[in-house]
């Protein structure tokens, strides 16, 4: 069985932003994308570890960095695969 998941991913979207920012002679610390987003630096940490984040935080994330994100949507898709093995036969006994 085949199980995913998809979510936007917070990490993704920090790297792609710093990135994309770098790019054009930017340096972003987490810090400062906090500040933007009127978030605590614990609150940052713990999306960043969880890597998920409620959706109004990314919207907003976009329109504080709209120069280095436009409408640019990074997503995490994760796929997993339960596989189940047969019990072996039993020798054959004559």
């Amino acid at each position: 069985m085949t199980e995913s998941d998809q979510w936007e991913t917070f990490e993704g979207t920090i790297t792609v932003l710093k990135k994309r920012a770098a790019a054009g002679g930017v340096t972003l610390t987490n810090g400062q994308i906090a500040e933007k987003l009127n978030i605590t630096m614990a609150q940052f940490n713990a999306y960043y570890e969880s890597d998920r984040a409620p959706g109004e935080l990314f919207a907003l994330l976009r329109q504080q960095y709209r120069e280095y994100m436009g409408n640019t949507i990074i997503e995490k898709v994760q796929f997993s695969e339960t596989v189940y093995v047969e019990d072996p036969e039993p020798p054959f006994e004559p």
